[in-house]
């Protein structure tokens, strides 16, 4: 099934340049119920017109006559999602969830003020605010905030916490690099040293927690990987592990690097979907029986060119493919507003035009999967959003607190 309206409306994406960042790193905390939320965080400007490609649109060939994917049923064609769409081959691990109705493709979804900056999107991507430097706290921690996050419901795996997971919330931070980790025994001892003192007994709590993850992860993590592909299944497999802990974290983020695609960009991309639907898959069967509860959002800052640049692949861009998956997520179809992909179609007569803001997508995941009231959404965790409506059908249960 593939849900499709063709609208013109077209909200604004700009101009600018570069960063990507090194290895993936992984983000946890808590939330109440059995609710899962993993989101990752695709960074360097995935391109969505290769993910889910418009295969029924003819102008889609005609922009991209050396780097389209072929249609299904083609060589290396692509796996059908309806008539109008389908999916790159490289992501045929989570295939499977399309046909079970647990994959949710959006697409042609934008920014609400655009940038071809790395810097700029990625940040206004993770604030919330739909503007770059808009706050110093990312919107998924305002979201934990709002369900009643402590200092104790953070936990993040990884070099650094992700803009989007800082804020008011603290968040334990954990890399898993081989170092040694504090022996309980020495811990307890501490405790006692420092009962009598909230700053500290708060700071020797975390650790405590902190030591409890690595026992966990180091089995999995002790020796380096030199494939960032291996290294992302790996901390995708332990995330899995980690929010099946009973009263263990509930919601993660992931980030996965190397999607910035100027030069030669499919072969490129089929490595990269490749890790991607691997890291996705080792989730799933980590998670076991709670993968059923599971909504996993992957974004990232913006989509590419729909034009092909003279060295075989795409530039910075606008509007892009966001894909949901999880037995919480009602998929089986594609939404999208789709907005043709014509010279006067276009977005600056380069990119996709975005139908849809990113935010309705975070907004409809919050309110329906985590119960958070849409009034709230508009108002403290994306601030001045009213016009940033949620969007419905999202997720097969919807939540209320």
């Amino acid at each position: 099934m593939v849900d499709i309206r063709v609208n013109r409306r077209k909200f604004m994406i700009g101009a600018a340049s570069l960063p990507v960042l090194a290895a993936p790193d992984l983000s946890f905390a808590n939330i109440p119920g059995e609710q899962r939320l993993v989101v990752m965080v695709l960074r360097g400007g995935m391109d969505g017109m290769s993910a889910v490609a418009p295969v029924g649109d003819p102008d889609y060939y005609a922009l991209r006559p050396n780097i389209a994917i072929p249609k299904p049923g083609e060589t290396n064609g692509a796996l059908p999602l309806g008539p109008f769409f389908g999916l790159h081959p490289s992501l045929k691990p989570i295939y499977p969830l399309w046909e079970k109705g647990q994959l949710l493709p959006i697409h042609a979804v934008g920014s609400p003020k655009g940038t071809r900056s790395h810097f700029d999107a990625q940040d206004i991507l993770e604030n919330g605010t739909g503007k770059a430097n808009g706050a110093r706290d990312g919107w998924l921690n305002r979201a934990i905030l709002e369900l009643g996050g402590s200092s104790e419901e953070g936990l993040s795996i990884g070099q650094a916490v992700p803009l989007i997971l800082r804020g008011d919330v603290i968040v334990q931070t954990w890399s898993p690099s081989g170092l040694p980790v504090a022996e309980d025994d020495f811990l307890d001892k501490v405790s006692v040293l420092y009962r009598d003192d909230p700053f500290f007994r708060e700071t020797l709590g975390s650790a405590r927690k902190s030591a409890e993850i690595s026992s966990m992860t180091m089995g999995r993590n002790d020796k380096k990987k030199k494939n960032k592909g291996k290294q992302f299944a790996a901390l995708c497999r332990s995330a899995g592990a980690l929010l099946a802990v009973k009263n263990g974290p509930r919601i993660a983020t992931i980030e996965a690097t190397g999607w910035d695609t100027h030069t030669n960009q499919n072969g490129k991309l089929s490595r990269s979907f490749g890790q991607l639907a691997t890291g996705v898959d080792n989730l799933r069967q980590s998670l076991g029986d709670y993968w059923d509860n599971t909504v996993v959002l992957m974004v990232s800052e913006f989509g590419r060119t729909a034009r092909e640049n003279g060295g075989r692949g795409t530039d910075h861009g606008s509007a892009n493919a966001v894909l949901l998956c999880g037995g919480a997520v009602k998929g089986g179809r594609v939404a999208a507003t789709w907005p043709g992909l014509s010279d006067q179609s276009l977005y600056e007569k380069r990119d996709l035009f975005p139908t849809t803001d990113i935010r309705s997508v975070f907004k409809g995941v919050l309110r329906d999967h985590l119960g958070i009231p849409e009034p709230i959404l508009s108002r403290q965790i994306f601030p001045q959003s009213a016009a940033a409506t949620p969007l419905n059908n999202l997720v097969r249960v919807s939540v209320r607190l």
